[in-house]
């Protein structure tokens, strides 16, 4: 089981949307690149915009 993570750069402003499947949150720092196109690949200048389960049920 895992989730779907919405994640928005939030140095640029421009709103870039990305999903990432994640199974642990140690998985995600560790396995998943999250950038963005304007060079934002730090973890804390992103936000999380929604989150929705394996199953297709959104928090």
């Amino acid at each position: 089981k895992g989730v779907w993570i919405n994640a928005v750069c939030k140095k640029c402003g421009n709103n870039e949307q990305k999903k990432y499947y994640v199974k642990t949150l140690s998985c995600f720092n560790k396995f998943f690149d999250v950038s963005c196109s304007c060079g934002n690949s730090e973890t804390e200048h992103f936000g999380i915009q929604d989150i929705a389960f394996s199953e297709g049920k959104r928090l």
